[in-house]
């Protein structure tokens, strides 16, 4: 029984030999790989104005890359907090919290930004900028995100040095919101900088 289960995988092996067309091989090794169907469908760069911050406009022209408006934005917004978040702080003080920062900071900020852009009305996503000058000094401003048609703040994301008695210093991360006229603190997290007092922001 054995020899035979082998004789008809031999004969279907060689059965097999030949159905695949030239034309199939070219498509399947990518000798025609640039005329072949893509399974994916044609992203118009110039749609989004913020999609050349986070795709590279050099990036191969893919057929139908699922990216929707919100995600991209989201992820600009982030990428933005990120790096402004940095340049604030300088060598001095990035060298010490730049990994709690980007672990623990920014994916609070998500869940932020993500409720902010849920309930935003998704053709509108294109008038969405952040701001480019972090307060420099003991200035709490990070970054913040506002309507480039209207010049209206949405969400302002800061930090400021906190002191409590005998605890040494820490660096407490919050935003506020439009809603109440940026009135109350959310908090997003705070990160331990030690008994000494840090420098100042370079920003």
């Amino acid at each position: 029984m054995r020899h035979i289960k082998g004789m008809v995988m031999v004969m279907l092996t060689f059965l097999s030999f030949g159905l695949l067309t030239s034309e199939e091989n070219d498509v399947v090794f990518g000798k025609n790989a640039r005329e072949a169907k893509s399974f994916v469908s044609k992203i118009d760069v110039d749609e989004y104005e913020l999609l050349p911050a986070v795709v590279a406009s050099e990036a191969p022209n893919y057929d139908d890359v699922n990216i929707g408006p919100l995600w991209l934005t989201e992820t600009f917004i982030l990428d933005e907090a990120t790096k402004q978040g940095l340049q604030k702080f300088g060598t001095g003080i990035a060298s010490r919290i730049e990994s709690s920062y980007k672990d623990q900071i920014i994916p609070a900020l998500g869940d932020a930004v993500e409720k902010i852009l849920v309930n935003y009305d998704p053709t509108t996503l294109e008038e969405l900028a952040v701001s480019k000058a972090p307060a420099a000094g003991r200035g709490e401003k990070i970054m913040h995100i506002y309507n480039s048609a209207t010049g209206e703040d949405l969400l302002r994301f800061h930090v400021r040095l906190d002191r409590p008695p005998k605890r040494g210093h820490y660096f407490q991360f919050h935003y506020h919101l439009n809603e109440d006229l940026f009135l109350e603190h959310f908090a997003l997290g705070s990160i331990y900088w030690g008994k000494d007092e840090p420098p100042r922001f370079s920003a």
